[in-house]
Formats: structure tokens, C-alpha cells, sequence
């Protein structure tokens, strides 16, 4: 496997097939979070962090700018929250997918963001063993719901 350029190359029968790597915008506002996260998911051959941000207002002007696959997203920030940038980034309507990750969930929380179309959730705890599975899922349309009971009140 040859990596050039954001793309692998793969020779399984001697044809090069392209794939492309599933690319992510890290949003947190703590940043020991956004590097260890930064690592996990820079670890994996199959995607790649293209950016981070502090808080979700710069992470809406990055996602409109870089338009990347997958955002990870922090709820608990200053300046503008995730539940908020969330929505913003699915009004600007890129098809970007939205996996929230956060320390702690309450039913506030759930309700807050259950009517949005966010596929993927995952707490801090859990981010490790469970991070790029949310990802992955995410991106070919599955849920991926991992904490708080696995959210019982979503459907």
C-alpha cells in the first residue's frame, strides 16, 4: 500500500485501486483533548484529521471552508457550543457527518440534540475503544450511539 496525497493506493490483484481517506475536523476546547483525539484518529491508515478548533464557531467557518467528511464534536464550549455548530453545519448543507463527543450526557443533552440528523455519539470515557468504529459507522449512514445506557431515549 502506497500513501501519496491524502489517497491510498492498494495492489490486491494488480489493479491500483484508490481510496480515499475519511477526513475530520477535530472541535474541542480543551486542547489535550483535541491532540489525544488528533492521535487516535491519525493512527488509523484510513483517515486523516485535516483540522482542529477550540469552539464551535471556528469549527463552522472550517467546515464550510475545508468541508471534510466527519466532524467530532465537543457540546460543552465556549463562544458557541456543539449542539449549536451542529446545526449550523448541517444548515450549510455539505453532507457532513456529526459525531458528538463529550464527557458527560444528561437527558438535557440527549433532547437537545436527538431531533438533529447526528448519526454518531460517544463519550470521552469511551472515545478510545470506540472513536473510530463511531466513524466509520457514520460514514456509511449507520448510527453509532455509545454511552449513557447507549442513550435509551434515542430511537
Amino acid at each position: 500500500m502506497v500513501v501519496f496525497m491524502n489517497h491510498r493506493w492498494c495492489c490486491g490483484n494488480g489493479d491500483m485501486d484508490i481510496v480515499k481517506k475519511i477526513r475530520i475536523v477535530v472541535v474541542d476546547d480543551h486542547a489535550a483533548m483535541r491532540q489525544c483525539l488528533t492521535a487516535m484518529v491519525n493512527a488509523a491508515a484510513d483517515m486523516e484529521v485535516v483540522a482542529n478548533a477550540p469552539n464551535g464557531a471556528l469549527a463552522v467557518e472550517l467546515v464550510k471552508e475545508i468541508v471534510p467528511d466527519v466532524v467530532l464534536m465537543d457540546i460543552n464550549m465556549p463562544v458557541m457550543d456543539g449542539i449549536e455548530a451542529s446545526r449550523r453545519i448541517i444548515e450549510f448543507g455539505a453532507g457532513v457527518e456529526i459525531v458528538l463527543v463529550s464527557a458527560s450526557f444528561s437527558e438535557y443533552t440527549v433532547s437537545e440534540y436527538v431531533d438533529l440528523p447526528i448519526k454518531g455519539f460517544v463519550e470521552k470515557a469511551r472515545a478510545g475503544s470506540q472513536l473510530l468504529n463511531a466513524i466509520r459507522s457514520v460514514m456509511k449512514g449507520e448510527r453509532y450511539i455509545r454511552g449513557m445506557g447507549d442513550l435509551k431515549a434515542v430511537g
